[in-house]
């Protein structure tokens, strides 16, 4: 479709208008990328929009207010040894969750046309339900993401818990009250340390790993907790490891569905474009063109969908005659009732 020809009759500004009613990027894509439809086609569509318009009249459409656009993780995933970052999959998991929200609505529905687009919306069911058993709502691995996982994440709380009994004997001991700083347990560059007086004068032995801003703290790792500390950092790295071995697991999940992603993504594409045309049609109180293969124009009291209070025009072209001329003084409306014509034409195709 002629760009030019679009924004003269202003048929950009009805994509405009679609465009407030999509969930994601596909949607708009779809809008962006419409293109004139075969008779058949169109035929189809109209049953569809029907089926949807009679659809959303009988039971209201689930709030859904957007739908990540996870087109480039897909991509990434088909990259060698890449690793999908663990908030992407949390927007994966917002697109399965709206994607589940939009079956639902379509399976309820007595329509065949519209229990069969909700057949067409397959997805990798598995991996919705492996992303939550993986990746929690913040964006955290769970610690039952592996076996692995959980017998590192008990290890590291159990060297935590010593780390805090033996600092907390150090922050209680009355005879220490005048050179700690404050009786609180920190961590400075990965180490469990205590805030003491700069004057300690190495009553407690240990290793000054920080200082304050000021000069007046230094953050001491006392010696009764060092190889807890090793032991942690060693097993942080652990951690890292097995962390990392599960998004790629997971990353690999993503790519063997590709088939499913590529057939998926045109038919929500799709639908996102079809439930946009039904808004439109219900706000604008359209009704569906009778569409003929014989080039005849028969319009009836038509309005043009972007102006306020417009004059409702009859024309007709095709039958009796093959030309149509119009005249009128300045302001008569000639140049509203072709655009008229012509944006009419443009949204039936």
């Amino acid at each position: 479709m002629i760009s030019h020809t679009q924004k003269l009759l202003d048929f950009t500004r009805i994509k405009s208008e679609l465009k407030k009613n999509v969930f994601s990027a596909l949607g708009i894509y779809s809008i962006d990328h419409l293109h004139y439809l075969s008779y058949d086609e169109i035929i189809a569509e109209q049953s569809l929009m029907g089926s949807l318009i009679y659809q959303l009249d009988t039971k209201s459409f689930p709030l859904i207010s957007s739908m990540p656009d996870i087109r480039p993780s897909i991509d990434l995933s088909l990259k060698k040894d890449s690793i999908i970052e663990p908030l992407k999959f949390l927007d994966i998991l917002d697109f399965f969750n709206s994607l589940v929200i939009i079956k639902k609505y379509l399976n309820e529905s007595e329509d065949h046309l519209l229990i069969e687009l909700n057949e067409k919306m397959e997805y990798p069911e598995n991996l919705h339900a492996r992303i939550k058993e993986v990746i929690d709502k913040e964006g955290n691995i769970k610690d039952n993401a592996s076996p692995a996982l959980k017998k590192i994440r008990d290890r590291l709380r159990e060297i935590k818990f010593n780390i805090e009994v033996k600092l907390d004997s150090i922050l209680k001991n009355s005879s220490y009250d005048h050179i700690i700083q404050e009786k609180i347990i920190t961590i400075k560059d990965n180490r469990w340390v205590i805030p003491l007086k700069k004057n300690f004068k190495g009553k407690i032995k240990g290793l000054v790993i920080s200082t304050s801003n000021t000069g007046e703290t230094l953050f001491l790792e006392p010696g009764v907790i060092v190889d807890d500390n090793n032991q942690y950092a060693e097993i942080l790295g652990d951690e890292k490891k097995e962390i990392i071995k599960i998004l790629k697991n997971l990353t690999k999940g993503v790519a063997n569905q590709s088939e499913i992603w590529f057939k998926l993504f045109p038919v929500l594409s799709h639908f996102e474009c079809l439930y946009a045309k039904c808004k439109y049609a219900v706000s604008t109180k359209s009704t569906k063109p009778h569409i003929n293969q014989k080039k005849i124009w028969n319009i009836v009291q038509a309005r043009h969908p972007l102006l306020q209070k417009p004059v409702p025009i009859d024309i007709r072209l095709g039958e009796e005659f093959q030309i149509l001329v119009v005249t009128g003084p300045n302001t008569g409306g000639k140049n509203v009732s072709l655009k008229t014509c012509g944006l009419l034409t443009l949204k039936a195709n």
